[in-house]
C-alpha cells in the first residue's frame, strides 16, 4: 500500500500493516506504472488501442477457466483467492486477455469485474513484469471494483468506472 510517499506491506495472516523502511521519491511514483498514485490520477494512464475480438484465439481450457472463475466468485471466494496466484501466460498482453474473457462470457459484465481482472492477471504474459490488479472502493459507499493496469494502460477498454474508485488493495 502506498500512502503519502510511504510504502506499507500487509501481513495476510495477522492482518497488520507494516511500514517499509525506505520512503519512495516522487520520481519512483511517477515512473512506476504499478504505483497506486498513478492510478489515482487517470490522466497518467494511457488508453489502450481498440482491437477486434475476432482476432483473439481461445482454447477450450481458457473457456473452462473463465467460466470457472465466474462460478467460483459467486460461490466460493477462497478458491478464487488461490487461483489468483496461478500464472498461465497464454495471451500476449492484458488487452487480449480482456477481449478473450468478454468473448467467452459475453453479455453485460457489470458485476464480473473481479473474475475478469483475475482472468486477465493470470493469463497475460506481461502481467508479472508490468501489471497490477487493483481493488478500489467508491467512498462513501462500500461498492468495490477490480481492474488491471498493465504497462500504464487500463486493460479493459470498456471499463470507464475505474476512475471513480480509490485503490485500497493491489496485487502484482
Amino acid at each position: 500500500i502506498l500512502f503519502q510517499n510511504q510504502t506499507y506491506s500487509f501481513d495476510k495472516l495477522r492482518g497488520f500493516l507494516y511500514l517499509e523502511n525506505q520512503p519512495l521519491s516522487n520520481y519512483d511514483i511517477i515512473d512506476n506504472p504499478n504505483s497506486s498514485d498513478g492510478v489515482n490520477n487517470p490522466f497518467m494512464v494511457h488508453e489502450r488501442k481498440r482491437r477486434n475480438m475476432s482476432e483473439i484465439r481461445i482454447s477450450r481450457f481458457c473457456e473452462f477457466y473463465a467460466k470457472l472463475l465466474v462460478l467460483l466468485c459467486a460461490r466460493c471466494y477462497p478458491i478464487v483467492y488461490l487461483l489468483s496466484y496461478l500464472r498461465m501466460p497464454i495471451f500476449s498482453d492484458a488487452g487480449d486477455a480482456n477481449l478473450a474473457f468478454r468473448k467467452i462470457i459475453g453479455g453485460k459484465q457489470n458485476l464480473l469485474c473481479l473474475p475478469r481482472a483475475i482472468f486477465i492477471a493470470t493469463t497475460s504474459k506481461k502481467f508479472k513484469k508490468y501489471g497490477t490488479m487493483f481493488i478500489g472502493c467508491f467512498f462513501p459507499s462500500r461498492n468495490l471494483h477490480a481492474w488491471v493496469i498493465e504497462e500504464n494502460m487500463q486493460a479493459d477498454i470498456f471499463d470507464k468506472y475505474w476512475i471513480l474508485y480509490t485503490p485500497v488493495a493491489k496485487m502484482n
